[in-house]
């Protein structure tokens, strides 16, 4: 079954670029689903992510793109004046990290998850109604009762 955005892409042929920095902080047992993998999606999907938010190097600023062949030219045209080269010791430090920091990505994610649950019971007993979260670290509010 399609979601209303899925049918909108769909219908009009469009492209999307998915913003998917946070795939590995997320608190269930199922990692969150890339809309890449939806059918009739991943053709015409960019899935942009990338290292600093998983393993704590958000100064680095390391980053991929995933992206469909019909695609790769356009995105290269962008990419080859927008972007710069990553320095040796960042890629030898995310290299390192991706082998070796499996378990500490699972503290932070039960960090993250423990803060998000603090804060959304203190704003339950303010009044708000905190949207339910499965990743990243932003909580959202509906503040529709205001």
């Amino acid at each position: 079954m399609f979601t209303a955005a899925e049918i909108f892409v769909l219908k009009n042929d469009l492209i999307v670029i998915a913003d998917e920095i946070y795939e590995d902080i997320f608190y269930g047992s199922e990692p969150p689903l890339s809309i890449a993998s939806l059918p009739g999606m991943r053709e015409r999907t960019v899935v942009v992510g990338g290292f600093s938010k998983t393993y704590a190097m958000t100064s680095w600023r390391v980053g991929y793109a995933v992206v469909p062949t019909p695609l790769y030219a356009s995105v290269q045209k962008i990419h080859q004046y927008a972007v710069t080269c990553v320095s040796t010791f960042c890629q030898v430090g995310i290299a390192n990290s991706i082998d070796r920091c499996s378990r500490e990505v699972q503290e932070i994610r039960g960090l993250y998850k423990n803060f998000l649950c603090n804060l959304a019971a203190r704003d339950r007993k303010r009044g708000f109604a905190p949207a339910r979260f499965s990743g990243r670290f932003i909580l959202i509010r509906d503040t529709q009762l205001f």
